[in-house]
């Protein structure tokens, strides 16, 4: 082996070291919240449930205590007492919604609330996937989403 080969193969030994440790880092930091999903069926058609998914006075109504726009996509929520900035990272009419909150800046909490309609039977479906580090146990998010969704069904009666 020359000397200009032991070289290349130190330098890429070195790149190769500083991306596993960089990725390393990263996954592990990404790690520290878990994801949670759970889904129930609505008797609600995808249209009425929009404004209750996307409109502050709608996510109000079941969500939050009050939810109001600030500036550049975000909304200021108040839960139990507790006002939470979160910013809208994508929405689209009687599909879904996508926040990430800003609790912790590396690694933030995201809640998307999607509706799925099943093309076979038309049943419809309220999907909440969650980034969080706020539960114990997927049974406790379950709980806490089922509570909020049996206000979302008083409200529009399904």
């Amino acid at each position: 082996m020359t000397k200009s080969t032991n070289i290349k193969t130190f330098e890429h030994w070195t790149l190769s070291y500083k991306v596993i440790y960089y990725a390393t880092f990263r996954f592990s930091a990404y790690m520290a919240k878990n994801q949670y999903q759970s889904e129930f069926e609505i008797n609600a058609s995808p249209k009425v449930l929009n404004n209750y998914l996307i409109t502050p006075g709608g996510l109000s109504e079941w969500f939050a205590d009050d939810v109001n726009v600030l500036s550049d996509n975000s909304y200021r929520f108040v839960i139990d007492g507790e006002e939470i900035i979160g910013k809208v990272l994508g929405q689209k009419q009687n599909k879904f919604i996508k926040v990430q909150f800003q609790d912790d800046v590396d690694d933030p909490s995201v809640l998307e609330i999607i509706l799925d309609q099943n093309e076979l039977t038309q049943a419809v479906y309220v999907v909440v996937k969650e980034y969080s580090d706020q539960y114990e146990s997927d049974q406790e998010h379950y709980d806490v989403w089922e509570g909020l969704v049996d206000d979302l069904r008083d409200l529009v009666g399904g």
